[in-house]
């Protein structure tokens, strides 16, 4: 029989495994989980873990980017806030929303105080 060989997705430790168990559930010997062995049409003579993936995409990075585009195509730099810059911001945004809340509370008073018989 065909020994198949497949990494276990919790703990990455190698399975040996027969192409009779296939689609068949079965315990990892280093992590005792479940497995479930896939099925034929995957190629189960590597395993998933090791298979190096290329990005589909070239906006597929394996950092993080230290410049985003504006919306000009300008190169913009990250940074992080500091925590006063998060108070700050925080502040508005909660002036703002109560800003908001109040204009809605005016006008649902007023269209009921003229909609009264």
């Amino acid at each position: 029989m065909d020994q198949l060989e497949l990494a276990c997705p919790f703990c990455t430790g190698r399975i040996q495994a027969t192409a009779a168990t296939e689609s068949r559930v079965m315990a990892c010997p280093h992590c005792a989980r479940q497995v479930t062995v896939p099925a034929s049409p995957l190629d189960l003579t590597t395993s998933l873990a090791t298979r190096d993936f290329a990005p589909s995409s070239p906006n597929c990075l394996a950092e993080p980017a230290e410049t985003v585009s504006n919306f000009r195509g300008e190169p913009t730099p990250l940074r992080r806030l500091s925590p006063q810059e998060k108070a700050r911001i925080r502040r508005r945004l909660h002036l703002a929303l109560a800003v908001i809340c109040m204009t809605l509370l005016a006008i649902t008073l007023l269209v009921l105080v003229r909609l009264r018989p």
